[in-house]
């Protein structure tokens, strides 16, 4: 695997083992450890694509190639097959990681295999080195119970409702689970983050997911785009960046437990005014096509992420209106 020696940087922890490296969160956390002068290990077998079954908007080798220009030790490999050697913590964000993939692409075995034997394995091997980790889970963990909850929806709120779970969501839960149960049973610890719609620089979007990413990417490449159901259902927004500092705060003083991460209520919209924000800040009319929801769509999904802010003094910094003029700035 490699070793990170490094500590000159006085932390605690000198090396960090990033998992699904290129994707959105992985790419700005490896970068943000890197300016905080951590050593990172980043691996990614840059499959995202091929297990969304369509292309999108950026190569993910582009995020490959950023991490590093920025001096992380990236290895194009799945994360099944690396250990944890020469890290200090772990931070698990691969995941087959939509829940409406296309016609041949749904296979529930790709769940299985890498969202809940993948990360059991993972924990396994941080449990056995004695490694902290932090597993980024879900919102998606919750289903369509947040509907029948109080909102902005805390940790309270039940998992697993079948009716809107899908493959995705229910290997989500499994591997939740299972990280809260080696929180519990062992000495190490394992920490559990819960984001719902989070987007930004890095953002490898396509319709079925990251859907900001790819509104921006429609209205100026003055594409079609589908809204699956009335557009009234609505959702709250987080930049990458706070969500990657979430988690360098949990690196830098990491316990056990299960955390909402989350715009929260000023950074919530329905869809409909989220496409309004876009054609007003790119001065282009989006060409809409409502089409039949999709399968797991919840009405409404809003996250209450006060105990994160209680535990890390965490609060998101970006504003809806930031984020999209970063999606803007960067696809232009």
């Amino acid at each position: 695997m490699g070793v990170c020696p490094n500590k000159e940087n006085g932390l605690s922890m000198a090396c960090v083992l990033v998992t699904g490296a290129a994707g959105l969160l992985g790419t700005e956390l490896c970068l943000q450890l890197r300016t905080a002068k951590y050593e990172v290990i980043g691996v990614d077998n840059l499959s995202r694509y091929t297990l969304l079954g369509e292309a999108g908007v950026r190569d993910q080798i582009t995020n490959a190639k950023a991490l590093m220009a920025a001096g992380v030790q990236f290895r194009q490999e799945d994360f099944r097959h690396v250990g944890v050697g020469g890290a200090d913590a772990v931070v698990h964000a691969a995941a087959q990681v939509c829940h409406s993939r296309k016609g041949k692409f749904d296979n529930p075995s790709d769940d299985v295999q890498t969202n809940i034997v993948g990360t059991v394995d993972l924990l396994e091997q941080a449990r056995v080195a004695k490694l902290p980790l932090l597993f980024i889970s879900s919102a998606k963990v919750y289903g369509e119970n947040v509907d029948r909850q109080p909102q902005p929806t805390d940790e309270s709120c039940p998992l697993g409702d079948q009716t809107h779970l899908t493959f995705f969501g229910a290997s989500k839960v499994a591997a939740d689970l299972f990280a809260q149960m080696y929180a519990i049973k062992y000495e190490t610890p394992v920490g559990v983050f819960r984001p719902g719609c989070f987007t930004g620089q890095w953002a490898l979007a396509t319709e079925a997911q990251n859907f900001f990413g790819w509104l921006v990417h429609c209205a100026l490449k003055r594409h079609k785009y589908n809204v699956f159901g009335d557009g009234e259902q609505v959702r709250d927004h987080l930049d990458v960046r706070d969500l990657a500092a979430a988690c360098i705060k949990w690196i830098g003083r990491p316990t056990s437990g299960v955390w909402n991460v989350g715009g929260g209520p000023s950074n919530a919209e329905s869809l409909n005014v989220s496409i309004h924000r876009v054609e007003t800040l790119t001065g282009t009319k989006v060409s809409k096509v409502f089409c039949r929801p999709r399968l797991g769509d919840i009405r409404s999904l809003v996250l209450n992420s006060r105990k994160l802010s209680d535990d890390y003094n965490w609060a998101p910094k970006y504003s809806l209106t930031e984020i999209v003029e970063e999606l803007i700035s960067c696809a232009a």
